[in-house]
């Protein structure tokens, strides 16, 4: 969800939500995720070590500088959506950015991609 309610001028309720498909669990730990915002390219790694459950969603907060700063919450994060998520369950954030890179391309994506 991009675009969202701002603070000190960030979006401060940017999340995307993983969603396991699959008949088993899946370690998250073993995934890195790319952000892709126009020509820079982010690397980041789940904060908490979680094994997704067969058809369960995981939702990633996105917490930049200006959350962090704020020090909101996942009371705050669940405040503005209307949702009662569990941090480290079912609500977990990225950790800050593990690579910066430039690229050509001017899109938004998220890629998944096998840690390390």
């Amino acid at each position: 969800m991009p675009n969202t309610a701002n603070v000190d001028g960030s979006d401060a309720y940017e999340f995307f939500e993983i969603y396991n498909a699959s008949d088993e669990a899946i370690d998250l730990r073993q995934y890195h995720f790319i952000y892709v915002n126009g020509t820079k390219e982010t690397e980041w790694e789940l904060a908490d070590d979680i094994q997704l459950e067969a058809g369960k969603v995981l939702t990633v907060w996105v917490r930049n500088d200006a959350v962090e700063d704020a020090q909101l919450s996942a009371d705050d994060f669940n405040a503005e959506y209307g949702t009662a998520l569990q941090e480290g369950i079912s609500l977990t954030t990225v950790r800050k950015a593990l690579v910066e890179l430039r690229r050509l391309g001017y899109c938004r994506t998220l890629n998944v991609k096998p840690g390390k």
